[in-house]
Order: C-alpha cells, then structure tokens, then sequence
C-alpha cells in the first residue's frame, strides 16, 4: 500500500521543518572554530593560549528514532545535544511519525563537501525513505 497523500505531505511538512532547522546549525558548525592544541602554561607558568582553526566539516548524527531519541549518543565528537537538538522541543512536530528514523550523513566527494538529512519510516509494512542533500552532489536527493 502506497503513502496516502495525507502520509506524504506530513512527512514533506516534517522534512521542510527539519531542513531549516539543521541547515542553520550546519552552517554555524561547519564555519566554527575547533581547538588543536588546548590553552596550557609554559615551563615558567605563563598562559598558552589555546591554538584553533576552522572547522571546515559537518557534524554527523547517528540514526535516531523519533520514539526513542537519545540526544547524547554520539557519531563524532557531538552528539545531537551539543550540536544543539537538546528535546524533542528542538525538532518539528513529530505527531504521528513515532515510527520516523532520522539520521545526518556528512560527505567529502569529488564535487566538495556537504551532508544529507535521511529519513525512514515504516508504513503498513513498507518501509519509505526521503533524504534532503545540502552540497554539490545533487543526486544523493532521493524521495
């Protein structure tokens, strides 16, 4: 049995929701600033300050399912709290979608970087995946 258009367009709704939300925190992650060497003190006690440089990467969140989330489990060095989805609060209205997986994918291919939201649910026995790319490789769109 196919999505009902009702089903589709709920899934659209959360997925355009979504999308604007992790697409601004991509941004601010990607542009901010990681530490290489922590601030220290020299041999007499003097402060070293702490030596950063761009990011220059996405952040990857490992799949999650809506019904169960657990926003401290890490893919990298963040997990989806510190990247700032703290509560269910932070994502869009998941009413009805309890069955929704979602999950971040960085990527670094031929054309450059960039990340794709993918999510997965299963209706009526038919599992149903839709991912939003944001980069340069335009095919990893896929409804």
């Amino acid at each position: 049995m196919a999505l009902t258009a009702a089903q589709r367009t709920r899934l659209n709704t959360f997925l355009v929701a979504l999308r604007d939300t992790v697409i601004a925190k991509q941004d601010a992650y990607y542009n901010g600033e990681e530490v290489i060497v922590p601030a220290s003190k020299d041999e007499s006690g003097k402060d070293v300050p702490a030596v950063t440089r761009v990011r220059n990467r996405y952040w990857q969140g490992r799949k999650q399912n809506l019904a169960l989330v657990n926003f401290l489990d890490k893919a990298d060095e963040f997990s989806w709290s510190d990247f700032g989805i703290k509560r269910l609060s932070d994502l869009p209205d998941k009413t009805g979608l309890d069955a929704l997986n979602i999950q971040i994918d960085t990527y670094d291919g031929p054309k450059g970087k960039g990340w794709q939201g993918v999510l997965t649910i299963e209706i009526n026995g038919t599992t149903y995946m839709r991912t939003y790319n944001h980069g340069p490789e335009a095919y990893r769109n896929q409804d």
